[in-house]
């Protein structure tokens, strides 16, 4: 009778209390086995230098109507034309305006300017055009009433200067709404619920515009369910029909 052979015991191979552990722990307990944060990578060779970088002088030029007469004095601009007179004041802009050919043309000048103040160049172009159209052509805003249920009765003051809003979603409450210097406002003659503001200001006859919108905001209501109110539905020059 043979004796049993005895095999001697192994160690698991899977086992290992060195690296188990430290493989089971979350990697915030270890962060000597996390791979190293790469460094930034320097910045691009005079960048510091083209963001400071300024255009030594960007110009732009507009032509003059021969109907319109614009002076320039200590950034104060002056528009004269058939429909009358406005002024602006471009003093808060970094600008150099100046009259050229006999009054004919006129210079926006920007020198050493970043680039906002460059865009800043167009703006001022942009607000001297609406000054000539104003004085040679006037603007018009068109408003309509809008109602579900109750509408909106409207009466305009002696003088054309002034708005009185009745019956608005049914209140009794009256609302009065004065027109800014130099705007008038007008019962449209052949669209029914319509007002027309006229002035030569651009901003004034906008602002009127918007303090009679602003009069007629629904309130403690669902605004996508009620509608109702007086919205601006044109605007432009003043064409002569």
């Amino acid at each position: 009778m043979t004796s049993p052979v005895k095999i001697p015991a192994q160690p698991n191979p899977g086992y290992k209390h060195s690296t188990l552990s430290l493989h089971l722990l979350p990697s915030r307990y270890k962060p000597s086995l996390l791979p190293a944060a790469a460094a930034p990578p320097p910045p691009p060779r005079g960048a510091g230098e083209r963001a400071k970088m300024k255009t030594i002088l960007a110009s732009e030029t507009m032509e003059i109507p021969e109907e319109v007469t614009v002076k320039v004095s200590a950034k104060m601009i002056s528009v004269t034309g058939p429909r009358g007179t406005l002024t602006r004041n471009f003093k808060h802009l970094n600008l150099d305006f100046q009259l050229q050919e006999g009054g004919r043309k006129l210079k926006v000048d920007a020198w050493f300017g970043t680039r906002r103040t460059m865009a800043a160049i167009r703006t001022a172009i942009s607000h001297v055009q609406n000054l000539i159209t104003g004085v040679t052509k006037g603007f018009r805003y068109k408003m309509r009433f809008v109602y579900a249920h109750f509408p909106i009765n409207a009466s305009i003051n002696s003088g054309n200067k002034g708005i009185e809003i009745r019956n608005f979603l049914g209140e009794k409450k009256v609302r009065k709404v004065d027109m800014l210097d130099g705007v008038t406002i007008l019962r449209s003659e052949k669209v029914k619920d319509e007002i027309v503001l006229d002035g030569n200001d651009i901003e004034l006859v906008s602002r009127s515009a918007a303090l009679i919108n602003q009069k007629c905001h629904v309130k403690k209501k669902d605004i996508r369910k009620f509608l109702d109110g007086i919205y601006v539905s044109d605007k432009g020059a003043i064409k002569e029909e």
